[in-house]
């Protein structure tokens, strides 16, 4: 899900949720194939930040998801877990 927030910054947060809980992520390999960043991720085991993003950005974050934004602005990604079933 993404969310473009009030802020005027140029950033994507990453934000991972399993059951509405939020869940602690290593680090995030980030490659890029269009756009720039400052290559410095910020944040905690919770919030990944990608600072001075330049616009339109598309990635791949650690091999577990694709996306494009077009549109400058802050922008939040929260990526949901589903629980497996066994």
């Amino acid at each position: 899900m993404f969310t473009r927030t009030s802020g005027g910054m140029n950033r994507i947060q990453i934000r991972f949720e399993k059951e509405t809980r939020a869940l602690a992520h290593g680090n995030l390999i980030v490659v890029v194939k269009q756009g720039s960043w400052n290559r410095n991720i910020v944040g905690d085991a919770y919030v990944k930040v990608l600072e001075n993003v330049v616009f339109p950005f598309e990635a791949n974050i650690s091999s577990e998801f694709e996306f494009v934004i077009n549109q400058p602005g802050d922008w939040e990604i929260l990526v949901l877990i589903t629980p497996t079933k066994n």
